[in-house]
């Protein structure tokens, strides 16, 4: 009977050997990361034990690229080695070219990077003024449209003009015009829509 209860002990004090050296074998996952642009890869993220040898990846952060290293940090004697990886902001380049919208880059064009948004003369910005990088790519931020608009050219005796639109005319559009035949034309042949809303010229007179 004694001796059944020493093996009964000793297979116990076995289990519990066991157990714990597994866990002194396993470490903890690394909660300091190798720099403020890197995070864990989803790999690493789910593994559950980490003995010597576990070998760990770091990445770089969503709008970030790798420039140097691999990444890797190894547990060696119950510690992370530091991983080598160098990361750098990424540049999005010029942005694209949109109507009638000007783009001041002068900031720059990294990741996290704010540019101001104008518009032309004549054309009026509608939404944010900025647009800033995010994910790694601009952010829509707004539209030029035309706010300046001159009143519709009137009719010329004994003569006619270019404009047969029901809208008025906006910036920078022309009207062209021209006499009946054995009239002369006096002033501007072409008046142009400014961006007071006004005609550069007056319109011209027919005569005969």
């Amino acid at each position: 009977m004694k001796v059944f209860l020493d093996t009964g002990r000793q297979r116990k004090l076995l289990i519990l050997y066991l157990f714990i050296w597994n866990i002194a074998a396993a470490r903890p996952l690394p909660n300091v990361e190798a720099g403020e642009y890197t995070v864990l890869t989803n790999e690493s993220l789910i593994m559950h034990e980490f003995p010597d040898g576990t070998v760990i990846t770091h990445e770089c952060r969503l709008g970030y690229v790798k420039t140097s290293g691999t990444g890797t940090s190894n547990c060696v004697n119950g510690k992370w080695t530091e991983p080598d990886i160098i990361c750098r902001k990424k540049d999005c380049g010029p942005l694209e070219a949109k109507p009638h919208m000007i783009f001041d880059t002068s900031q720059s064009t990294l990741f996290g990077a704010i540019l101001k948004v104008t518009c032309e003369e004549g054309y009026h910005l509608l939404g944010l003024r900025f647009k800033s990088l995010n994910s790694a790519n601009w952010l829509v931020c707004c539209t030029c449209q035309i706010v300046v608009t001159c009143s519709k050219p009137a009719k010329v005796e004994n003569g006619e003009h270019s404009w047969s639109s029901d809208d008025k005319p906006e910036y920078l559009q022309k009207i062209n015009f021209s006499c009946n035949t054995g009239y002369t034309l006096i002033g501007s042949v072409t008046m142009t829509c400014t961006s007071t809303g006004e005609y550069d010229y007056g319109p011209p007179q027919c005569i005969g």
